[in-house]
C-alpha cells in the first residue's frame, strides 16, 4: 500500500478546483464587442419615421376615459360625430368643456398606417390630452 503524504493530497486538491477568471473575460470581451457593434446595426436599417410637432398645454384634474375610433378609410369617430383629422383638431381646439386629463383610448383599423395614427396621437397631445393610449384585440396579435 502506497501512503499518502500531505504534499500530495494538497496537489490533488488544487486541480479539482475550477479556475473561472478566463471564461469572465472573454465574457466581457464578447459583451463589450456586442456593445459597439449593436447600434451600427440598428442605424443601416431604411426607415423614414413621421415627424410631427407637440405642444404641452397644462391638464386638468379629471379624471374619464375616453374612445375614439378611426375605420379603414381613415375616418375618424368621435363623440358620436364622424371627423376628419383637420375638423378633429379644429374642434378639439373650440371645444375647452372636455377635461383634458381625461385617458384617451384609440382604436384603429389594422389597415390604417402608422403615420396616421402618429397624426391622431398628435392632435389629442396638442390639444393637452396628456394620456393616449392604443386599443386592440390580444387575439390578433
Amino acid at each position: 500500500m502506497r501512503r499518502r503524504t500531505r504534499r500530495s493530497q494538497r496537489s490533488q486538491q488544487m486541480l479539482t478546483d475550477i479556475n473561472v477568471t478566463p471564461f469572465v473575460d472573454i465574457l466581457l470581451v464578447v459583451l463589450i464587442a456586442f456593445i459597439i457593434s449593436a447600434p451600427l446595426i440598428t442605424r443601416s436599417l431604411p426607415i423614414e419615421l413621421p415627424q410631427g410637432n407637440l405642444r404641452q398645454e397644462n391638464p386638468e384634474n379629471q379624471t374619464g376615459n375616453m374612445v375614439v375610433a378611426v375605420d379603414q378609410n381613415e375616418k375618424i369617430f368621435f363623440q358620436e360625430k364622424d371627423y376628419d383629422i383637420a375638423s378633429l383638431e379644429a374642434y378639439l381646439d373650440k371645444e375647452k368643456s372636455i377635461p383634458r386629463s381625461r385617458v384617451v383610448y384609440l382604436q384603429l383599423d389594422r389597415r390604417v398606417e402608422h403615420g396616421y395614427l402618429i397624426k391622431l396621437m398628435l392632435v389629442f397631445k396638442n390639444s393637452g390630452f396628456t394620456e393616449v393610449g392604443l386599443a386592440f384585440n390580444e387575439k390578433d396579435l
